[in-house]
Parts: C-alpha cells; structure tokens; sequence
C-alpha cells in the first residue's frame, strides 16, 4: 500500500473535516452505562454466536424501553475493550430528539465514513475519487455528501482491499428518517455491505419495523423481550435495594423508627413486602426496563413529597400505578399539576421546553438550565441585567441554611418535572472521537447536562392529543428561546442590515476597541494570564448560555452577518462586563470550525473582522 505523502495526507485531513460534524457522538455519549452483570445474555445466545462466526446482519429488536441503546452501548464497550481483535468498530445512534442531525440518514453515513477513514488512513484512496467528484460539483454547498454519494463510496469502500474488517452498530433505526424510499435505499446498501466476504459485520437495534422484516431474508434475528428477563431482575433488585435503603433514611430523619414484635427498631421494609414488591414488578414489567425505573423512579418522588408512609401505602401506591409508558407519563404529570400551584406548574412547563428543544441546539447543562429558569421569570421588555440574574439564580441554588448547592437546584427540577428528566455525566472527548479518553464527571455536578428520560417522553410531550396541557409546540418554543436569546445577548432581531444598523456596527468596533485596548493597556504589565482569556472566562461566567443562545439564533436566522450588525448597543442597555466580547462570539460561531476544534476552543482566540487579540 502507498504511503500517503503531504499532499496526499493534507487531502486527507480536508475529507474528514468535510465529514465530522458538531455534536456526532451526542446521543451515544448521553445514554447510560449498563448495570454490572447486564447484557451478558447476549453472548451466549445462539443467533449472537452464529453472527459472529459466520458474519452477516445481526437484528435485535424490542419494544421501547426495554433496553436497546444501553445494549448497544455495552456492544460498542465489548469490542473497543477486546484487544485480540483486528476488527475495527464504529456505531450510530439514531435519534428523533434532534429532528435534524439525529434522523436523517446522511449524518448517519458521514459519521459512519468519518469513523473508518479516522482509523484507517489508508482507505481514503479508495474514497478520494468520489470525495474528488463531490469537490468538483459542490458549488460552494454547505453539505458537500448526500445519502446515494456516501452510499456508494461506503459500498465501493467495502470491495476495496484497502478496508479493514469492520463492525458497524446502528441503533434506533425506528427513529431514523421513515421515507420509505430512504429506509428501503440504507436497508439495500447494508445487503450490500455484509454480502462482501468477511470484510463487514452489521447489528442492527430497533423496535420491530415491518419494512425490515420485508427485506430481513439472511439476517439473524433475536428479540430482547424474554431474552432481558435476567436483565430486569438484576434492575428489580438493584431498585429494591436503593428503596429499603431510601425507606430506612426516611424512618429515621422523619419520625420515630417503628418497632418490630423483638421490640427492636424497624428501619427497613420487612422482607415479606419486598418480595411482594419484586414478584409484582418482574410479572408486570413485559420486557420494559424502562417502567421498572420509572416505578422506582415515582416512588422516590414519594418519599420526599410525603412523610408517615406506612409500608401498605407503599404497596398501594405501586399497584396503582399504570402498566403502560404513555400511561405511567400521563399519571405523573396529573399528579405533578395536583402537587402545584399555577406557577409553578408554569415554571415546570417552562423547565420541559428547554429541555425538548435543547437536543436541537445544545446540550443543556445545569449551569444553563439554571440561567433559563431565571430569564423565564423577566417580562418582556426587561432588562437582562447581570446583578437582577444573578440575585434570581441565586434563589435557585439557596438551600434553607443559606447555602448555594447544585444539588438543591437538581432537587428543584425534579420536584417541578418528577421522574420523567434526568441528568447524566458530561463526557468530554478530544475533537477526534474514535481515538479520545471518555472522561466523566460524576462528581462535579454542575457539568450534567439535562435530557428527558426517554424518546417517547419526547414523542408524547409533542403530541396535544396525548399530553393534553402539557403540549410542547416545538416551533412556539424554539421562537420564544429565540426572543430570550436576542435579549439575553443585546442583539437586535431585524433580519437584514439597515444603515442604522450599519452605523451602529462601527460605533460598536470603536466602543469595544476603545475599552478593550484601555483594559488590556492597563492590565498587561500585572497580569500573567492573556487579558483576552480572562475577559472571555468572565463573560462565559457572567452569562453561561452564551453559547446556547447564539447556537439558537443561528439556527432560526438566515442572515449571518445581521447578528453582528444588529447588536443593540446604542442604547446602553448592557454593562461592559455583559458586552465587553459579546461582539467578536457570533462571528465566531459563523465561521466554520477547522478539523480538531470546538466552539469552546475558537472563543478563546476570539477575532473581530479579521483583527486578532492575542
């Protein structure tokens, strides 16, 4: 095989970069690690080890909620741990909470193309004609691969010999763009893929779609239901487990421990009731993890909601509960509006729309959650001053002593959403996601990032014949975000460049020039660290959904250059600490970003019409 020289090797890092996209590994990254000791059938089960001997289309199905992404999290983990193998591995996880980047199936092909070209250099000359002819015809497009070009070079990529042998995981088909003709066309590419010797293995996750059925004539097929029972039980006695614990803390922080007939305290559930509990739970469960969870998950919010629980009254309140996800949805949000007054039923809504919207836009961490709770509670019209947010997020945050604690506000938000959000660990990578350290957080609280607990949470809050008062009018949200975004940054929301606006541009350059070059005259001689980064590090700490909100604007307006040439500064709305570099950051998130960096990294080499600040 040629070596691939500068030139060459240059080519290549403008491939990739026309591949990666922002946030490719999202979805994977948010999903929860498996329990210790789950997903261990699948080893063993007879269509696995068939799949992995003689290679092929592996199906796994199910009902939602009943374990599938966590699967293929614990099968990416499997093979990126096996060190006596020669197989590369790369994935895609499907999403229809992001209604762009998540469904559609080009994305899926570019990360997909992007993974094995990143561990595999050599496979570029198989893909260079085709990125070649792409170049020649693109025209200055902003998306230089559709889905039939990347199907053709994935598919001419698999007969070259130039490909190692590959295992591609996709999960959430059923949540991928459902044009028939779309479906149909990816299903055909992968006949294609695995129909070449040896050289490419696919597992596909998905609920049951009649239109893989069609074309399933070859594949190996196993449905989760009945295989996850040992899985469900290990979650039925872990959840146990946390409840007896749970029921003990309460006894003993709320009232006097009962005794029992040997006349000592009786800090736990009695054994009897436990059991009734589990063989209640594994009989009902149908296969879905997810209720068992949400189970628990409801009668956690009882605990703290309510105190002189009798251990009947536990019982009641889970054989009450419904059997159905949908169902089991409805019945917390009634009890949250009957837990509430109206505004904070309002604010609870308000808390859900950030948090559907968000997968749209950004990742919503609790920094920014916090932030979005305080601006939900100016008029229209105020003004989004540091010292008013800051008194408002602090309120927030105020625990009874006095104290701020990212846990209380955590608390908050469960109090107001219940058992349907959650928050998992920020996982932080290296731009190039296949060769990076998983780093999570756990311990520093206010990195996790909000997210709903499940798709169909998702699907059902969309929906007003479902949801009923709770509805979320997605277009309705992402205008009144947009609103909160122009405000909370000083930009104007007129679309084109007027010549007012234009004249405002350049007393903006004198302004922020005039100020930040007296800053950094008078600071550069005591300071060790570049003014630059300081005054970048205090406008993020000063306004932590920056980022959030530009993302949005950016979005929803089509005009680039207007964002800039419309910041409302005239007026002198907004203090010099709010404003200082709120200029140079659209500029920023325009421009696309080079190959190994982030928007994160770009603000801190911030750059105003073409002048660098170092």
């Amino acid at each position: 095989m040629p070596s691939i020289s500068f030139d060459e090797n240059t080519e290549y890092q403008e491939c990739l970069q026309s591949l990666q996209f922002p946030n490719m590994h999202r979805r994977r990254d948010q999903i929860e690690t498996a329990l210790r000791k789950t997903n261990k059938w699948l080893w063993n089960h007879d269509d696995y080890r068939k799949w992995e001997q003689e290679g092929g289309l592996l199906w796994i199905s199910g009902k939602p909620g009943s374990g599938k992404s966590v699967l293929a999290k614990s099968i990416q983990h499997r093979f990126r741990h096996k060190s006596n193998t020669d197989w590369s591995f790369c994935s895609w996880f499907y999403t229809s909470r992001d209604l762009e980047i998540g469904v559609r199936h080009s994305f899926m092909l570019r990360a997909i193309m992007y993974q094995i070209l990143f561990m595999n250099k050599d496979a570029f000359l198989a893909i260079r004609p085709h990125y070649r002819d792409q170049q020649s015809h693109s025209r200055g497009q902003i998306e230089l691969w559709s889905q039939a070009v990347l199907q053709k070079a994935l598919v001419g990529l698999s007969r070259d010999t130039c490909m190692r042998p590959t295992i591609i995981v996709i999960d959430g088909f059923d949540e991928s763009d459902s044009e028939p003709s779309c479906r149909a066309a990816v299903l055909d590419m992968f006949h294609e893929l695995y129909h070449r010797p040896g050289r490419t293995r696919i597992i596909l996750l998905s609920r049951h779609l009649p239109e893989i059925e069609k074309q399933s004539q070859g594949f190996f097929k196993i449905l989760m239901e009945g295989c996850n029972e040992r899985d469900i039980n290990d979650v039925i006695r872990h959840g146990i487990n946390e409840l007896s614990s749970a029921w003990g803390r309460r006894l003993t922080s709320t009232q006097p421990p009962k005794t029992s007939a040997m006349g000592e305290p009786q800090t736990e559930v009695s054994d009897p009731t436990l059991r009734k509990i589990e063989s209640y739970l594994r009989n009902n469960s149908s296969g879905v993890i997810l209720w068992v969870r949400l189970v628990f998950r409801e009668i956690e919010t009882d605990f703290k909601r309510r105190t002189g629980f009798t251990e009947e009254e536990l019982w009641r309140a889970i054989e009450s509960l419904p059997l159905e996800l949908e169902s089991l949805y409805a019945h917390s949000l009634r009890r949250l509006s009957k837990s509430m007054s109206p505004e904070e039923e309002a604010t609870a809504k308000e808390i859900f729309a950030w948090i559907v919207v968000s997968p749209n836009i950004e990742a919503l961490q609790l920094p920014q959650l916090r932030e979005a709770m305080a601006l939900s509670k100016f008029i229209p019209g105020e003004d989004y001053s540091t010292k008013l947010l800051q008194d408002r997020k602090t309120l927030l945050m105020q625990t009874p002593n006095g104290e701020l604690d990212w846990n209380h506000f955590r608390n908050i938000v469960y109090e107001h959403c219940g058992p349907l959000v959650e928050f998992v660990p920020l996982i932080s990578q290296s731009p190039y996601e296949e060769d990076s350290r998983l780093v999570q957080s756990s311990s520093d609280i206010s990195s996790m990032t909000a997210q709903l607990i499940h798709q169909t949470v998702d699907v059902f809050l969309r929906d007003p014949s479902r949801s009923g008062s709770w509805f979320i009018d997605q277009q309705e949200v992402e205008r009144k975000i947009a609103n909160i975004s122009h405000g909370y940054l000083g930009i104007g929301k007129s679309s084109r460049p007027t010549p007012k606006r234009l004249m405002a541009d350049q007393l903006i350059n004198s302004h922020i020039h005039g100020h930040f070059g007296a800053l950094k005259k008078n600071f550069s001689n005591v300071m060790s660290t570049p003014f630059e980064l300081l005054a970048m590090d205090e406008y993020q700490r000063l306004r932590p959904l920056a980022s959030f909100a530009l993302a949005t604007i950016s979005r929803l307006n089509s005009y680039q250059h207007s964002v800039v040439e419309a910041l409302e500064l005239i007026d002198n709305k907004l203090k010099i600490e709010d404003r200082l570099v709120t200029y140079c950051m659209p500029d920023l998130l325009f421009t696309p970003p080079a190959l190994g960096t982030s928007l994160k990294r770009i603000t801190r080499e911030p750059s105003s019409r073409g002048e660098t600040w170092r």
